[in-house]
């Protein structure tokens, strides 16, 4: 029998060891915005605008203007017993007693009164021209 020639088979001498090197790579992903959260901010700009418009469209108030302090002044006279008037209601007096001889009440200009407990009258002159007079108790 005749030997047949098997081929031989060289060894591939490239396949020694190579040391391999662990490499590590950072990968940097962009952030993805998801459609659902540009939903939310866009409504939050619009609620934005829209209160902007309102407040806008909203006429501004003005200052509050501080209010004169208006005090409560009373006349007190003892005579035979205490007496005692408030001015106020003194005031309210000469401008009904004006209003009741036919004229406006918006036309008074000036307003003076003269109280005289010892005659237990008032005095008043409105518009530096019309005298009358009140009693006080």
């Amino acid at each position: 029998m005749a030997k047949s020639k098997a081929p031989e088979v060289k060894a591939n001498k490239k396949t020694e060891a190579v040391p391999v090197m662990a490499t590590v790579q950072t990968e940097v992903k962009p952030v993805e915005v998801k459609k659902e959260e540009t939903k939310k901010e866009e409504p939050k700009k619009e609620e934005m605008e829209a209160s902007a418009k309102k407040a806008a469209a909203k006429p501004k108030k003005p200052l509050k203007e501080k209010t004169p302090l208006v005090p409560e002044v009373f006349l007190q006279y003892e005579d035979n017993g205490e007496q005692e008037a408030l001015v106020e209601d003194i005031v309210a007096k000469a401008k009904a007693a004006y209003v009741a001889e036919g004229h406006r009440e918006s036309s008074i200009k000036s307003l003076r009164i003269y109280l005289k407990p010892q005659e237990w009258k008032a005095y008043y002159v409105i518009n530096h021209k019309i005298e009358g007079m009140l009693d006080l108790f």
